[in-house]
């Protein structure tokens, strides 16, 4: 019986097809920002500052418009060192806009709680506040601002650092705890 042995190709075409095919497999690997969850993206920017965020995504694309749009999609804050020119393009820019979304406010220079809370019936626009955190506050201020603190429906936490020595803390405790 008479065999047939098989015709062998050149070592150039077979090395060509050999990078063909490792260069086909190693382009299937590769994952396009696109093409992420929206659920991934909100524990990306979970972890960054809200500002940062929409600088970064709100004009790439629709789809990253929507993202930062979505109603559900809760905004935390915190504000302890900042310049006066970025607080005002971060009040103009972030809270102003997004004040029904923010959950978390965290504030610690007494200039920015003025301005941010000016006038003090601004805070009612805060529906879904739940965490308030105010450093450096001054205790007649905060009298003030306690009365509309308790209008806010899902406010459970309030964190409250004064910076003159309070007289009569009974007050705040009557109010807070109505």
């Amino acid at each position: 019986m008479e065999q047939i042995k098989r015709k062998r190709q050149n070592d150039f075409t077979d090395n060509n097809k050999k990078k063909k095919l490792i260069f086909n497999s190693d382009r299937d690997c590769f994952t396009h920002l696109e093409d992420l969850s929206n659920e991934l993206f909100y524990e990306i920017f979970d972890y960054l500052d809200i500002y940062d965020v929409c600088e970064a995504f709100s004009k790439v694309n629709s789809r990253f418009e929507n993202l930062l749009n979505d109603p559900t999609l809760p905004i935390r804050i915190s504000l302890s060192f900042i310049s006066k020119s970025r607080f005002e393009r971060y009040n103009t820019n972030i809270i102003i806009p997004f004040q029904y979304r923010i959950t978390l406010l965290h504030l610690s220079n007494p200039l920015i709680i003025e301005c941010l809370f000016s006038p003090i019936s601004i805070l009612l626009k805060f529906i879904r506040l739940e965490n308030l955190h105010l450093r450096n506050i001054e205790s007649k201020y905060f009298e003030e601002l306690l009365i509309h603190l308790i209008s806010l429906p899902f406010l459970y936490s309030l964190i409250v650092s004064c910076t003159d020595n309070v007289q009569n803390k009974n007050i705040f405790y009557h109010q807070i705890f109505r």
